[in-house]
């Protein structure tokens, strides 16, 4: 089964011990099919790897449908920031900046890496006046999304 005609993925961050990722679902199930493949399949490889049987995750996954472009914005804003953020990667991250982290989508937005599976334009379809690039908008020290994401915290 083929989910790429049935996920658009917009942004993503891998980090030590949690993942984030942005995605447009088409169906309902897309995203619940998309998260179900990639559990099974590293529980299986884990497993295998490690000669062990059972669970593996603590938990189901947690998503949050976003209906407000803005909030979608400002959610790839915080997931892009998430390694600077944490001072829990250590050596995953070498600098201040979003750009040097190497396990998140954001080398996309500034043309440094060009994966096909990672739709942009929708994010930059939605980039304020006030701002003439995704990364002026990420990385603009004034701005702050709290307001605007914290509804959407699923801890």
């Amino acid at each position: 089964m083929n989910l790429s005609s049935e996920i658009q993925l917009l942004a993503y961050c891998l980090m030590p011990n949690h993942f984030h990722l942005l995605a447009q679902q088409i169906y309902s199930d897309s995203i619940t099919k998309l998260l179900r493949r990639v559990a099974t399949s590293y529980v299986t490889y884990f497993n295998r790897k490690y000669r062990r049987k059972g669970t593996l995750f603590q938990n189901i996954y947690k998503a949050v449908l976003i209906d407000d472009p803005h909030r979608l914005l400002h959610l790839s804003r915080y997931i892009h920031l998430n390694p600077v953020a944490t001072k829990k990667i250590g050596p995953l991250l070498t600098s201040a900046s979003p750009a040097d982290y190497p396990y998140s989508s954001y080398q996309k937005y500034l043309g440094l890496a060009n994966p096909d599976w990672l739709n942009t334009h929708i994010l930059i379809s939605l980039l304020p006046t006030s701002h003439p690039s995704y990364q002026a908008f990420v990385e603009d020290r004034q701005l702050d999304s709290t307001p605007l994401i914290k509804s959407l915290t699923l801890e």
